[in-house]
């Protein structure tokens, strides 16, 4: 039977480029064997034995021409009772054949279950990725001047000669390589380990940073780690004491060292250990090396990434044996039920080691919450303590779990359900009210609506759509989904089309208008700059640009500033068709004005959909007035004495109040104006000054006294300018999806 590792051909197909097809994608997969002269069921045709002969001579010509990278140790004909093309799994990927598509999207396969396909971007570029990692530490290195003074101390103590050749840290050519730079005193990278009250990153009880030689790091790294890793003893009836680590010891060590050993170290994070008081967590940059999966791993296969940094910690005796220690990690905790997990990423990989020992105690929360079911005054005002956290909560991440709130406030499911419910009552975020408080002075409410009704028009051919108020990158992203008939459920296409949306979205911002800088980043002629073209293929890869008509810039940075632009959070941005991870992004200039950008990654869209609501907030008075000519300053400093003592003695209340000195910097204040300014000198100076009340009454009494300046002194005061304008102000409010309906209404003009 076919499948990831089999295939069964009767013969080599006339077009001969599907074969060689086949062998790129066991090549660029797990390796496996291609039979020949068989049926659909691996029976051998008789009839296609005469052929053998000439398919030996044909595939050998092949194994030594054809392929890119070099083949010939990977490919072995076996010729007995059938014929058979074993394919070993390729250490130098991507592989293609030369006379197809070439390197290139088109020309790279993998092996798909039981067949090929052409393999994504994505997966190329993993493949170059990973390759590289491979390579890293046999390159030269960019430091010349090393010192090994802590390597040689490890070395005496193991009685280990010091040797460079031996330990394979010089080149062919002499030179030092990458292996040696990160065991050198020079080493560039960072070890980081720290440890945290609770269950979570809210309270630092102590952070460090190791730096130097790997080895350093590493000794460094396991040392706070045994000395965070308490014990517990318990004393049986019978005297006999027995001790158990919060983590075993072994599983601890084996998941620090394997940081070391296989990380990818062309990736510029840090490994770090983090102490919990239910876990630790040890975070490692790059992914399982060779495409091996957790489960292989597991089953005893191994790949090593980083083979002289592996031998090294091999002769030093910190790796036993480096291709069982996941095993011996869960073996560690077979008795255990939380069993330890690993999150494995194209970026990282995430160990996470439960504390035995850890019980949480949950009586307490179980009479809190019977109370709560009868609560009083002061049961009230608990839930409104954790209402109030919630809200902050939510604030800070939008995207938050029940899960995660529950182990913030250490409350039980039933308690945050029950807080939640409250707040879906239309609470207001900002105000900590509900609309029911602020009823009359409503003036709109706005969901910001996804992609749904656009589809919608453009699936029953609108030629124009107009939208409520929607997100902006759902513009954008309802087209591509539209015409690339994107699955709305991949959450990393909706990211990319997310990305797209984001870029476009500020016009000419993206293609230099808001990167222009006088004298230190000039965009001539910006009054002609050309508004930014996105070139998206169906895979969601993109490539921003202009005409070349144009002026302005399109380069990674204005691209990496648009997309960072009114971001809280690039891990999470949350609109309503999903949420997108910008972290993941890469871009590369591969013109001008052109930069091709992908990678961008996403969780499913929210549950909730944010709506503003509008209403009428308060009056701001406005009034100025400039003095000019001798000590203008002075007479604007008097000038606000002034009406601060007018407004005391006539008693006049407000909410806020502000005083400009425009013309002195006001923008800033005395923060820098002061450090700026070269000397107490200024020909005009305009006093401004800003009210904010909660009627138009009040706030007509204070821009009335700015007027009065005029003729009630200090001398010199002219321009007076007055203005009350109502302020109607926007708050946010999340509510369940399926409470919004949406109807796309048809019109012919």
């Amino acid at each position: 039977m076919e499948n990831v590792n089999t295939e069964y051909k009767s013969e080599i197909p006339k077009k001969s480029n599907h074969l060689k097809a086949e062998i790129v994608s066991f090549l660029n997969t797990e390796g496996g064997v291609i039979y020949l002269g068989v049926d659909d069921n691996g029976n051998i045709i008789e009839d296609k034995k005469s052929k053998y002969k000439e398919w030996e001579e044909l595939l050998n010509n092949w194994i030594f021409n054809a392929f890119s990278p070099s083949i010939v140790e990977l490919i072995e004909l076996k010729i007995d009772k059938g014929f058979e093309i074993h394919i070993k799994k390729g250490n130098q990927k991507p592989y293609f054949y030369k006379d197809g598509e070439g390197f290139n999207s088109k020309g790279v396969y993998v092996r798909i279950g039981s067949s090929k396909r052409l393999a994504s971007f994505e997966e190329i570029q993993r493949m170059i990725i990973a390759n590289k990692a491979h390579e890293y530490e046999t390159l030269a290195s960019n430091i010349e001047e090393l010192t090994f003074n802590y390597l040689k101390e490890k070395c005496n103590e193991k009685n280990i000669t010091f040797d460079l050749y031996g330990l394979s840290l010089l080149r062919k050519d002499g030179k030092y390589n990458n292996a040696a730079l990160l065991l050198s005193d020079q080493n560039p990278t960072i070890s980081k380990f720290a440890v945290f009250q609770g269950e979570d990153v809210s309270i630092f009880l102590d952070k460090k940073e190791f730096r130097g030689s790997l080895i350093k790091q590493l000794d460094d790294i396991l040392y706070f780690a045994n000395l965070s890793n308490k014990k517990k003893i318990i004393i049986s009836g019978k005297g006999q004491r027995e001790e158990y680590l919060d983590i075993p010891e072994k599983a601890l060590r084996e998941a620090i060292c394997n940081c070391y050993c296989h990380r990818d170290w062309t990736l510029s994070g840090d490994i770090k250990v983090e102490v919990y008081d239910d876990r630790s967590m040890i975070f490692s940059p790059g992914s399982i090396p060779n495409g091996l999966t957790l489960e292989n791993i597991k089953n005893g296969m191994t790949a090593k990434r980083n083979q002289i940094i592996v031998s090294v910690l091999d002769k030093l005796e910190y790796i036993e044996n480096y291709a069982s220690g996941v095993r011996r990690i869960f073996k560690d905790y077979e008795s255990f039920d939380k069993k330890p997990e690993y999150y494995i990423s194209d970026n990282g990989v995430i160990v996470t080691l439960y504390n035995r020992n850890y019980v949480k105690n949950n009586d307490t929360q179980k009479i809190n919450d019977i109370k709560y079911e009868n609560r009083n005054d002061t049961q009230n005002d608990t839930q409104k303590n954790r209402i109030k956290i919630i809200l902050d909560l939510v604030k800070e991440k939008p995207s938050i779990t029940i899960k995660e709130i529950c182990l913030k406030l250490k409350v039980s499911r039933p308690t945050v359900y029950r807080d939640m419910k409250y707040l879906r009552e239309n609470n207001i975020l900002e105000l900590n009210k509900k609309l029911s408080e602020i009823s009359d002075t409503l003036v709109s409410a706005n969901a910001y609506l996804g992609v749904e009704g656009i589809i919608e028009a453009l699936e029953n051919n609108a030629d124009i759509v107009i939208t409520g108020r929607c997100a902006d990158p759902a513009l954008f992203l309802a087209p591509l989904i539209y015409e690339f008939k994107w699955n709305r459920d991949d959450a990393d296409l909706m990211a990319k089309g997310i990305m797209i949306g984001h870029l476009l979205e500020c016009g000419a911002q993206v293609s230099g208008g808001y990167y222009s800088v006088p004298g230190k980043d000039d965009i001539k002629d910006l009054w002609n700059v050309g508004f930014p073209i996105a070139e998206v293929s169906e895979n969601g890869d993109v490539v921003i640009t202009k005409t070349e008509t144009t002026t302005g810039k399109v380069t990674p940075d204005t691209c990496k500033e648009q997309l960072i632009y009114e971001i809280h959070n690039p891990k999470e941005y949350i609109t309503p068709d999903g949420i997108a991870d910008f972290t993941t992004i890469s871009l590369k200039e591969i013109d001008k004005n052109k930069v091709f950008l992908t990678g961008a990654t996403g969780k499913k869209k929210p549950d909730t959909l944010k709506v503003s609501i509008g209403y009428k907030d308060c009056f701001i008075g406005e009034a100025a007035i400039s003095y000019g000519g001798s000590l203008a300053f002075e007479k604007a400093k008097e000038a606000k004495e002034i009406l601060e003592k007018r407004l005391e003695l006539r008693k006049i209340s407000y909410d806020e109040i502000r005083f400009d000195y425009i013309g002195l910097n006001s923008l800033y204040e005395d923060k820098i104006s002061n450090l700026i300014r070269k000397e107490n000198s200024f020909s005009e100076i305009r006093l401004r000054i800003a009210v904010r009340t909660k009627n138009r009454e009040t706030a007509k009494k204070v821009v009335d006294e700015v007027e009065t300046l005029y003729t009630n002194g200090p001398s010199g005061g002219g321009g007076v300018t007055k203005a009350i304008e109502e302020v109607v102000s926007i708050c946010s409010i999340f509510i369940p999806r399926e409470d919004i309906q949406i109807k796309v209404i048809y019109e012919e003009v």
